[in-house]
């Protein structure tokens, strides 16, 4: 008896070598990634944290010391009152996954376009009017969610993207 009805063991092991070689490598996973839920957590052992996980955190501010996260390949901050966003944050290099949504903030920093690593950017649920021109040149990005803001239309700084 097979464990997939339907599917013969050798189209299960293709695929998962499919998966496997299309980039869904075991140490990419955001699971994997070495972990801190403090900021605190976090400055213990600097040059290891991959991950940030502050979502709901009760943070009223931008959380210090997250500049001197050199490895930081994921950043959370969802559903804190942060308000703003400092240009800090284009110090962030190495960072792929960056989640502001339902911060209340109003402005993104032009400095987030030095984020040349930056893949996923969510900004949903915020107060955001317009975004900077400099994210035009945000090639690498590949998803960007600006859901629940308050944009009249599509914005001119993304202008030729879809």
């Amino acid at each position: 008896m097979s464990l997939f009805p339907g599917r013969s063991t050798a189209s299960f092991v293709f695929a998962a070598f499919a998966l496997l070689f299309s980039g869904c490598m075991p140490g990419e996973a955001p699971d994997r990634l070495e972990k801190a839920t403090s900021v605190e957590e976090a400055l213990k052992i600097p040059e290891a944290v991959e991950w940030l996980h502050l979502h709901d955190a009760g943070l009223t501010a931008w959380p210090a010391g997250v500049a001197g996260l050199p490895n930081l390949r994921r950043l959370t901050l969802r559903g804190n009152a942060l308000g703003s966003v400092p240009a800090e944050v284009g110090s962030l290099k190495s960072l792929s996954h960056l989640d502001l949504g339902e911060t209340g903030i109003e402005i993104v920093p032009g400095a987030v376009a030095q984020l040349t690593e930056l893949r996923q950017l969510y900004l949903d649920g915020n107060k955001l009017a317009v975004l900077p021109d400099a994210m035009s040149g945000m090639d690498g990005l590949r998803y960007l969610n600006l859901d629940r803001n308050r944009l009249a239309a599509w914005p001119a700084a993304l202008s030729g993207t879809t």
